[in-house]
Formats: C-alpha cells, sequence, structure tokens
C-alpha cells in the first residue's frame, strides 16, 4: 500500500469536516430560492406574475440618461427597456436582479412617434428599507416631474415629450409586500396639459426577451402588485391626512400583514403589522375591513420613570368589521437606547385602557449592527406606546462564586429573577461589568414567576469592578499586574465557532496537501 492513496483520504476527511464545522457559518441562499409567487390585482381582476430577470441591477436596465448624466445620445427617457416598451402604454412589472427585487415603471416608448403624455401615480406600502434608484428625470434645472416620498410612500407626476419616455425604478421590496399603485392619467391627471395620451396600462411577466403582458382593466382604478397568490386577501393602501388607511377586502378572519408609517423620529422604526381581519358578514360575503394606521414621535407620560419614544394607533372603529390577534414589529437604534443610557431590556410597549396606559407582552426579535427589534402582541387594535421603562425581569438574589480572582480567570455568577409584570415577558437578562452588557440571556416568564440564570465571565482588568444583572450588584476584586494584562472583560464560548472552524479546517486542509506532496509513492 502506498502512502499517496491514505494521503487523499485523510484530504478527504478533512474536506469533510471543514464542512460539517463550517455549518455554523451563514450562507444566502441564491436568488431563486427566495423568490416567491406574485399576482397584481385591479377589482375584481387577479392575475399571477413572474418578475422579469437578468443580470444587470434593475437601474442599469432601466438605463436613464440625461444631460446630467451623458454628454451625447440621450432622450431624457429609458434607453435600456426600448424592447419593452409599447405606444401609449404604461408599462409596470417586477425585475429580479442582483440588487433584489425591484418595480419598473415605464411610460411610452422612446422613439415611437407618440405626442408624449403626463401620468401621477400615489403609491403606498414601499417598504421603508428600499430606495428609489431611479428618478426619471432627476435633474434640477429646469425640470417638470414631481417625486414627493414619505416613509412607505411616494406621489409622482409625470410629463414627457414626444418620441419620450418616463418612469422609474423602486429597489428593495424584499420578499414579503403589497403595494398600491393609484393611477390618474391624461385628462384625470390634474398637474399637467400633455399633448399626447396613454391608451393603456400593462404589466408584464415572465422571460424579460418576450414578457406576457397583462392588460389592465382601468386607467385609472387602483392596482395592487403584492406577494402571495389570487386566494390570499387583497389588502390595498390609501394616504390619509393622519397616517395610512388598509382595506382588507371580502375576509373572513384571515391574518393578513400590513405596512404601518415607518420612520417616525426618535431611532424608531416601525416594521410589519399581523392581524386577523373579520368583515361583517353581508349577502355577498363578508364585508371589507379599514384599517386606519398612525405613528408620531414621542408619546405621553406612562409614570415617572418611563420616557415614551413613540406613538401607534391602529383604529379599525370606522369598518363594518374588526380585528385581533394583532402583532407588531419595530426596532429601536442603537444609539437612541445609549442616549438614554438604556439597553434593550428596558424597551416596554404600553396599550392604552381608558384613561391609563397598561404594558403589553413585548419580546425581542433580533439585533442588527445598529438596532434591536421587538414584537408586541395585544388582542386588538387600539393606541400604543414604544416606551423606555424598567424592565420587569428583576433580579432577588444575584452571587459570585469568588469574590476574588486573578486577571485573566473566569468567574461564575448567578442570578434569580422574577417577572414582576401582570403579563408573560419574554426578556433578555443582561449580566454588566464595567456598566458595560457582556453577556445576555433570554428569558420567559409568566407573571410573579421565577428562574435562575448562570453566566461564565473572564475578566482580564485588575481592580474593583461592579458585576451587574437586573438591579442587582455585586463586588469583584481582579488581582495582577494591570500593565501586564490586556485589560477587559471576556465571555466564555464568545468566539464565532462558525468562522474558527473554517480557518481550523483550511490550517488542516494546507497540512495535508503539504505532506501528501511530499509523502513517497
Amino acid at each position: 500500500m502506498t502512502a499517496r492513496p491514505v494521503g487523499a483520504t485523510l484530504l478527504a476527511l478533512a474536506l469533510v469536516a471543514t464542512v460539517v464545522l463550517a455549518g455554523a457559518v451563514p450562507a444566502s441562499q441564491p436568488v431563486a430560492a427566495q423568490q416567491g409567487s406574485y399576482v397584481v390585482e385591479q377589482g375584481a381582476q387577479c392575475e399571477v406574475i413572474t418578475p422579469l430577470s437578468g443580470g444587470q441591477t434593475a437601474a442599469e436596465l432601466y438605463d436613464y440618461r440625461s444631460h446630467a448624466s451623458h454628454d451625447a445620445d440621450y432622450a431624457y427617457s429609458s434607453h435600456g427597456t426600448t424592447d419593452l416598451q409599447r405606444n401609449d402604454v404604461s408599462s409596470i412589472f417586477l425585475y429580479e436582479g442582483p440588487d433584489g427585487l425591484s418595480l419598473v415603471i415605464v411610460h411610452d416608448r422612446l422613439g415611437g412617434g407618440t405626442d408624449g403624455g403626463a401620468a401621477e401615480f400615489e403609491i403606498v406600502g414601499l417598504p421603508a428599507g428600499g430606495e428609489w434608484t431611479v428618478e426619471d428625470d432627476d435633474y434640477s434645472e429646469n425640470i417638470d416631474d414631481v417625486w414627493n416620498h414619505g416613509d412607505v410612500w411616494s406621489e409622482v407626476a409625470w410629463l414627457w415629450g414626444p418620441d419620450r419616455t418616463d418612469g422609474g425604478v423602486y429597489t428593495g421590496l424584499g420578499d414579503d409586500f403589497e403595494v398600491t399603485i393609484d393611477p390618474a392619467f391624461n385628462a384625470q391627471q390634474s398637474t399637467f396639459q400633455p399633448e399626447g395620451r396613454v391608451a393603456e396600462m400593462h404589466v408584464l411577466s415572465g422571460n424579460a426577451d418576450r414578457p406576457d403582458r397583462v392588460a389592465m382593466g382601468s386607467l385609472d382604478q387602483p392596482l395592487v402588485i403584492r406577494s402571495g397568490t389570487c386566494g390570499d386577501p387583497t389588502v390595498s393602501y390609501a394616504l390619509t391626512d393622519g397616517g395610512i388607511l388598509a382595506t382588507v377586502e371580502d375576509t373572513g378572519g384571515e391574518t393578513v400583514s400590513l405596512r404601518p408609517p415607518a420612520n417616525v423620529g426618535n431611532g424608531i422604526q416601525y416594521e410589519r403589522l399581523s392581524l386577523a381581519a373579520t368583515g361583517q358578514n353581508t349577502l355577498t360575503g363578508p364585508s371589507n375591513v379599514d384599517v386606519e394606521m398612525s405613528a408620531g414621535e414621542g408619546g405621553p407620560e406612562i409614570d415617572g420613570n418611563a420616557t415614551a419614544l413613540s406613538t401607534l394607533t391602529v383604529d379599525d372603529t370606522g369598518s363594518q368589521g374588526s380585528v385581533s390577534d394583532l402583532t407588531f414589529s419595530f426596532s429601536v437604534e442603537k444609539a437612541t437606547l445609549a442616549g438614554h443610557d438604556a439597553t434593550a431590556s428596558n424597551v416596554t410597549v404600553y396599550e392604552r385602557t381608558g384613561d391609563g396606559w397598561e404594558r403589553t407582552a413585548t419580546e425581542p426579535a433580533g439585533e442588527t449592527e445598529v438596532a434591536h427589534s421587538f414584537e408586541s402582541t395585544t388582542d386588538g387594535g387600539g393606541e400604543f406606546a414604544v416606551v423606555l421603562d424598567e424592565s420587569p425581569i428583576q433580579a432577588t438574589e444575584l452571587s459570585l462564586d469568588r469574590e476574588r480572582i486573578d486577571a485573566g480567570e473566569n468567574v461564575e455568577v448567578t442570578a434569580t429573577v422574577e417577572n414582576t409584570a401582570d403579563v408573560t415577558e419574554t426578556r433578555p437578562v443582561e449580566l454588566l461589568v464595567f456598566g458595560e452588557v457582556t453577556d445576555s440571556q433570554e428569558v420567559t416568564l409568566g407573571p410573579g414567576e421565577t428562574t435562575t440564570v448562570t453566566f461564565t465571565q473572564r475578566v482580564d482588568s485588575p481592580g474593583t469592578h461592579t458585576v451587574e444583572v437586573a438591579g442587582e450588584t455585586q463586588q469583584l476584586e481582579v488581582e495582577g499586574d494591570e500593565s501586564a494584562v490586556p485589560g477587559g472583560v471576556g465571555s466564555e464560548g464568545s468566539s464565532s465557532n462558525g468562522y474558527l472552524a473554517v480557518g481550523v479546517g483550511v490550517i488542516v486542509l494546507v497540512g495535508l496537501a503539504l505532506w501528501w506532496r511530499r509523502s513517497p509513492e
């Protein structure tokens, strides 16, 4: 038996081990796996649509050209979608590219011999994390088009001349959305007096080279483009003086997801609102359910120690139906928490009940580099306040396994915590050393329930340190030569195991490859 097959076997085993160990490293799904089903609706018309796709970004596909972007060969139009354009037709489609899913709008046809036209779109339900990557036209001087934006909506008025196009691209729809477009063309729009007119509105679907064209039945009725199927409840949006009106059509208690007002200041962003909508029974089936959503900065005085950051109102009183089982998700920027000397454990949602406010169930839902995410659940609509308050999870006992350690050693911290609230709470219980959060464990406790949490903490910096968990503190003495120890604290198991595994696997592979290469036949 020669050495080379053994080396090959070991090399193969090392590859397998590296793949297994690297399982903790997150991998993004291919675009195809992230795509779902999409539909366009207008009145009783519902059509399944497939996003056009390609290797370009949506903005590159659109290829908007003006004097500000090109020295020559420009017509203040989309030069990249000419194969998709039609004379006197407003073309709308979803596009999947390397930058995700986009909404593309192109009016008329470049060089088509038309007289131009005008259009107004009120577009509501846009994800707050997306952006208009093309605003046709967007140059500053002598511009006719009007672009107004809110947090989840845009109002656009376009005017284009003979042989030209107009439109725009919104990138970042994600995989869960419902966007309402309320169009007005020709004499129905009130901003311009165009020479030409738009005759049809099409939604494109399928292959980008030869897409299907779905002709919409009306030029002046709102249309909804959304994820899901034609069997799902239809959700449409309209702007109101105070916020957004969501209409859930023909619903008998199905759960729907709504897009509330998003960015309201104070580092708060409302993301999604899930509820069960139930219309009143009629001779033709359940009625529609109207839900008006509004949000604002600041809020009521809950008590002397609480700080209200924002309020969200979900009002179904003007509807023939009702909502229940409401859950809304939101995020709070870490900078906001730091500015109030608070942590994620201090974020609480209160609901107005009569003349007072009561705490509702609020749970952590994730974390990014800049914000913490949360979910709050309640029985139905109402007025809600996002508040910084003392965490209801409070420590009743706190102990250290040792009161004195050497620098670089571990100390075991054990705390008994109790839920002092009247509702079940899921909260992070945080360990603080030097006044900073060094570790955290999530607990779920019913009213009055207790549990024990244990942390293992390494402390590298000599001196006397305060260890705090859920309001209780203990002093820890750390001995050692301060100049010889790279100060700070460390938490056991805090390294990224996935990336560590990859590094170890690569080292093993390189070593085995060198050994194999040098081994005799």
